[in-house]
């Protein structure tokens, strides 16, 4: 069964992995409360997915 993550587009998963290393560097890296936010959305949208999926299966 696909994650939530792997069922993201390729450009989903880049966006969300370098918003990823920005947060957790983010005494060194620009991370802005906008980019938390993005973050947050891509993984309330991975955990949907993954109940989808679920459903679907």
């Amino acid at each position: 069964m696909a994650s939530g993550y792997e069922l993201l587009t390729d450009e989903q998963r880049a966006e969300m992995d370098n918003l990823s290393e920005r947060s957790f560097h983010k005494d060194t890296m620009r991370f802005t409360a906008l980019d938390a936010l993005h973050l947050t959305e891509y993984e309330n949208l991975c955990s949907r997915l993954e109940i989808e999926n679920q459903k679907a299966q």
